[in-house]
């Protein structure tokens, strides 16, 4: 009941500051602020109370609302001051654990559940009375309500689950249906995506559950403010909600009590509002939020850095205060039996193995001169070959290239390479994206080296198209830095080819000045 009275103030205490000075309407709220002290009076006691329920009800003006939980029965009445009529909306506050278990994500659910209104009768003494008697029966009387379950073939309550509230939703609805002048209302209803959770400990008496004092207040904030013709119901709400999560992180010197988690979903509750809110979510209110984003941010920041400058000291090392002998004292009081056994079994004779591991030679790069050898290579080992193939293009091909541009050889070599290269890496990296990445920055670079070498060799393929797009190989994935950095110099490469190439392609069969062919 102490954390539903401080929630109570925080509520009251924020919505009257919210009316002072961000409201749209102040004195809209004027209603609202006495319906939340009005809940804060019934919730001071542990069960309604008649006389006390009755005094609230005698007393509601116009415009106002009364809102009762009856917390026995995990139901809530709403009772509306009209004009010449007052309304009466229940509504379940608590859905049975089967159907919150049940859910993926939130509960939609429709707020409030069955509305009627009454002209006359409500206005009787001996009407306010009985039904004010009746609900604060109904606030500590559970037979009927309460949940059961099966346990040696008996029936016994599980008082972990949430009570049936049909004696508000159903049974008093149905005497006020009753009543005479009674009719249904034709009242706006809410739609609220409620994420509720039912958290249980080993050898706890009961579940933990969000608070239903907040959804209460919500739904009564909420459906209040929509129906207020001079304001826009929903954005004055949500700005509110802004209002009271930013006052909760600003309201806090220290920072103790709060954990970082909390601090984080703090932050993201008001982010998330504000996102909601673009056009509405500026000025004064703007300004609240934002300063308790960077309140909690910065205190974050400030425990971070704590935290890694402890990282950052090194352990005391006082050799001095070691008891060497002590510390090596090792009692075994209960080993004797199983040391003794263990010495005198008798060890079996070790068995001789001999270890003759087979020796693969690994690719060098003369060995690219020569395609069989590298055949050979990834047919004895293709996983070692292939690493091989694939450090010698990142690491050292660009040597290679250098040493043999004038070799006329080098260009036959290397592209036979290049399709026993491809051949077993598509086979062995089947069904892995990473390292078919790789392959096809292999082959590129590969490709690469056999381009310069036949541009070497032949200067006039540079004024040709490569055939090759600068882009081609932007969907790939890489993780290792050399890799990128590779792919980023074949890139530059292919983009220097492309600016130097202004005759076409070599593969083109129109006939003109500019063609491989008569050149």
């Amino acid at each position: 009941m102490i954390n539903d009275l401080a929630l109570l103030d925080l509520v009251i205490g924020n919505a009257r500051a919210f009316a002072g000075s961000m409201s749209s309407d102040g004195s809209s709220w004027s209603p609202i602020i006495e319906m939340l002290e009005n809940l804060r009076n019934i919730y001071s006691f542990s069960a309604l109370d008649r006389f006390i329920l009755k005094d609230l009800f005698s007393q509601l003006t116009e415009g106002g609302t009364l809102v009762i939980p009856v917390r026995a029965q995990n139901a809530c009445l709403f009772i509306r001051r009209m004009d010449v009529k007052t309304i009466y909306e229940s509504f379940e506050v608590d859905p049975p654990n089967k159907q919150i278990m049940a859910s993926t994500g939130g509960l939609i659910r429709r707020f409030p559940g069955l509305a009627f209104e009454i002209t006359h009768t409500s206005a009787s003494l001996a009407f306010q009375q009985e039904m004010m008697t009746f609900l604060a029966d109904m606030d500590v009387v559970t037979v009927g309500s309460a949940p059961t379950i099966k346990k040696a073939n008996s029936d016994v309550y599980e008082d972990r689950d949430t009570a049936n509230p049909h004696f508000i939703t159903e049974l008093l609805t149905a005497i006020i249906y009753g009543s005479p002048d009674s009719r249904p209302a034709d009242v706006e209803r809410i739609v609220k995506r409620v994420r509720n959770e039912i958290l249980y400990e080993r050898n706890a008496d009961m579940p933990w559950r969000r608070s239903p004092l907040w959804l209460i207040i919500r739904v009564a904030l909420q459906t209040t403010l929509r129906r207020a013709s001079s304001l826009d119901g929903q954005t004055e709400y949500k700005a509110f909600i802004i209002f009271l999560l930013s006052d909760i992180v600003l309201s806090n010197d220290n920072y103790r009590d709060l954990s970082n988690d909390i601090l984080v979903c703090m932050q993201n509750k008001i982010v998330r509002r504000l996102r909601k809110l673009p056009d509405v979510a500026s000025g004064s209110l703007f300004d609240r939020a934002t300063e308790a984003i960077s309140k909690a941010k910065e205190v974050l920041e400030s425990r971070w850095k704590d935290i890694r400058n402890k990282q950052a000291l090194s352990p005391l090392w006082s050799p001095g205060s070691l008891d060497v002998s002590q510390d090596t004292n090792i009692s075994l009081l209960s080993s004797k039996d199983y040391l003794s056994s263990r010495l005198r079994q008798n060890t079996p004779p070790l068995a001789e193995c001999i270890f003759e591991p087979s020796e693969i030679p690994r690719l060098s790069d003369e060995d690219f001169s020569t395609p069989e050898v590298v055949l050979k290579a990834l047919s004895n080992d293709p996983f070692i070959a292939l690493a091989d193939v694939e450090e010698f293009s990142v690491d050292r091909l660009e040597t290679w290239v250098d040493e043999h541009c004038s070799d006329g050889s080098a260009c036959v070599a290397l592209g036979e390479c290049i399709l026993h290269y491809a051949t077993v890496a598509q086979e062995k990296y089947e069904g892995n994206p990473e390292e078919q990445s790789l392959m096809l920055l292999t082959v590129f670079l590969l490709w690469s080296a056999f381009d310069r070498l036949a541009v070497a060799q032949l200067p006039l393929l540079a004024e040709y198209s490569p055939e090759i797009a600068e882009n081609i190989l932007d969907p790939i994935l890489l993780r290792g830095s050399k890799f990128i950095q590779s792919l980023i110099r074949l890139r530059s490469y292919l983009h220097k080819r492309h600016s130097q190439a202004y005759r076409g392609s070599v593969f083109d069969d129109n006939l003109s000045k500019s063609s491989f062919a008569i050149q």
